[in-house]
This record gives structure tokens, sequence and C-alpha cells, in this order.
């Protein structure tokens, strides 16, 4: 009887196993996906932030270069100059 159950034992443990390896696949594939996934979705999301920040910062000089020739026109204004020194 005895004997009976260790057998019973070894193939309940041998098709556990096999199922264990039949769904270990798959989780550890899918696994390895969603991280290759995740790290290109941060380094395309970290590229696009820092063109967007780029352009925002050549625009902003650009504004800037404007505001300057601005007080510079202003500057050189006769009229601006007359109503300065009242």
């Amino acid at each position: 009887m005895k004997l009976r159950s260790a057998k019973r034992y070894k193939v309940f443990l041998r098709y556990l196993l096999s199922y264990v390896l039949v769904l270990l696949i798959p989780f550890s594939l899918g696994i390895g996906a969603f991280y290759r996934m995740s790290v290109d979705l941060e380094s395309n999301l970290m590229n696009d932030t820092l063109g967007m920040l780029d352009n925002r910062v050549m625009l902003l000089d650009q504004r800037f270069r404007e505001l300057s020739d601005f007080v510079s026109q202003l500057s050189l204004d006769n009229r601006i100059q007359e109503f300065l020194s009242k």
C-alpha cells in the first residue's frame, strides 16, 4: 500500500513539474518582452522630452533676441529719448 502511494506521488510530481515548466516558459518570455518594451518606452520618452525642451529653448532665445532688438530700436528713437529727458 505504501509503495503504491509513493508511486502516485512520483507521478504527481512529474506532472506538476511538467505543467510548471510549461507555464514558466511563456511567463519568462512575457517578462523579458515587458522589460524590453519598458526600456524602449523610457528611451523614446526621454528623447521626445529633450527634443521638445530644445525647441522651447530655441524659441525663448529667439524671443529674447527680438526683445533685445526692440529695446535697441527704442533706445535709438529720438522721440523716446526726448520723453525720457523731460
